[in-house]
Parts: C-alpha cells; sequence; structure tokens
C-alpha cells in the first residue's frame, strides 16, 4: 500500500514536518564523482557525499551550474567519467519535463505506467494486470481520470505529475530522483507532491530533489546540496548563505 500524504497547510506544504532519519547505512555513495558534457566538458567535478534511506536532500543550482548531469547520474541514466557511484538495484526517476520525458501524450495512461522498467522487461506483457495496476495508481494518488484507457495528454498538468509519481513509486524504490517535480503546479496540486515526497521518505525511501525555487526547497529537504560551477558543497539549510553559494558569492 501506499504511503498517505497529509493535508496542506496554510503555506501549502503538508501539515506533517519533513521526517526524521534513523537510518544510519548510505544509501547512496559519490566519491570523487565526474561528470562530462556532450561536448567532453566537465559538468561536476569531485563531488563526494552520501544519502541516507527515508533523507531528502535538496540539490540546489541556477541554470547551467552543473545540478542536470548530477541528477541525471543519480538517477541512473547518464555514465559518469570519474570517481565511484554507488546506486542502491531499485531507482526511480522523475525527469524535469514530463511532457518529453515522462510521459506519451497521445498514449493511454496504462501503456504510460507500463513505460516503468520497460527496458528491463522481457515476454508478453499482461495489459490486464497493467491496466489494473493502472487504477490502482490512480486511486491511490487521486488521479482524476475516467479509467486507465484515458490519454495522458487528456489530464490537466497536476494530474500527470501525480500519475507520473504514483508509477514511479508503484516500483517501490529504494531511491526517487525527482527534477522540478511541482514545476507549472497550481497550489493544491504543488502541496499534493510535497505530501507524497515526505511520505516516500517516511516509508524508508531515499528522496533526491531539485527546485528552481529555493524556499521550495528549504522547506522540503533535511540538507541541501549546492551545486556551483560544477562544484558540490553542503550549505546549511539558510535562505541567504544557499543563495550566495548558488551565485558563487559565498
Amino acid at each position: 500500500m501506499f504511503p498517505q500524504a497529509a493535508e496542506p497547510d496554510a503555506f501549502g506544504a503538508p501539515s506533517f514536518a519533513t521526517p526524521k532519519i534513523t537510518a544510519t547505512v548510505p544509501v547512496i555513495r559519490v566519491r570523487e564523482l565526474g561528470i562530462r558534457g556532450d561536448r567532453g566538458e566537465w559538468r561536476i567535478s569531485n563531488a563526494t557525499f552520501a544519502v541516507r534511506a527515508g533523507e531528502i536532500v535538496g540539490i540546489a543550482g541556477v541554470e547551467g551550474s552543473g545540478h542536470h548531469d548530477l541528477l541525471q547520474a543519480l538517477a541512473g541514466v547518464r555514465e559518469p567519467a570519474a570517481g565511484v557511484l554507488e546506486l542502491p538495484s531499485r531507482v526511480s526517476f522523475v525527469p524535469g519535463d514530463r511532457h518529453r520525458d515522462a510521459l506519451i501524450l497521445d498514449a493511454p495512461l496504462y501503456e504510460n505506467l507500463a513505460l516503468h522498467g520497460a527496458g528491463a522487461r522481457t515476454g508478453l506483457v499482461d495489459w490486464s494486470a497493467v491496466r489494473a495496476r493502472t487504477k490502482v495508481v490512480m486511486d491511490a494518488f487521486d488521479v482524476r481520470g475516467r479509467s486507465p484507457r484515458d490519454r495522458a495528454g487528456s489530464l490537466s498538468g497536476g494530474n500527470q505529475q501525480r500519475f507520473v509519481l504514483g508509477r514511479e513509486l508503484d516500483s517501490d524504490p529504494q531511491l526517487l530522483v525527482a527534477e522540478n517535480p511541482t514545476r507549472g503546479l497550481d497550489l493544491q496540486a504543488t502541496a499534493a507532491v510535497h505530501g507524497r515526497l515526505r511520505a516516500a521518505a517516511a516509508g524508508g525511501v531515499a528522496v533526491i530533489v531539485h527546485s528552481a525555487d529555493l524556499d521550495e526547497l528549504l522547506a522540503l529537504a533535511h540538507r541541501v546540496l549546492v551545486v556551483h560551477a560544477g562544484t558540490v558543497q553542503e550549505i546549511p539549510p539558510d535562505r541567504d548563505r544557499a543563495w550566495q553559494a548558488m551565485v558563487g558569492a559565498g
């Protein structure tokens, strides 16, 4: 059963606090990690950090800082060029552009659900079971559509994002990487996504999240890692210090 999110408070965030961390063994270990861009340039250099189960770690960075490359590597979709990256066996990814990278808008929801792990699947797909599971995800994440046969493109942005998040959490991940998961959403839909991320962490999932909204990131995360010009450093959860690090003034 999926963990349930709390009702939002007046700020738009769930009424319960970000859960306390009880795990001590890291789920992710990063040591002297280097990531190259498409032209061979270094996008990330010598990054070292760890993330524990049940922890929400925020990744902050302005456009072009290298944070996108780091998120892709942590999600297992970009190969590091140097260093050590130890990831768990079950990793889920909510990409920043759901229309381009997470959904086939003209396909029904049940086919979009089957996209998760499609590259590793062998044999015939039991589409009846996939449709039934899609209905479970829709109900659990309050995806407001008529049926699993609805086209993904027929849903509102908030419902699309809840579906993508539900699909990724349906695989029982040990790590969830989410890039701008509330971009373009209204206050109610944003609060729902916040609640699901916190509930996932409370259930023991390691959550790594990036948001272009620094205030949102500080409200969600236990810790914040700032990426600037390819370097990664942990910053105390203070808005001024985080912003200075993001623009290279700290």
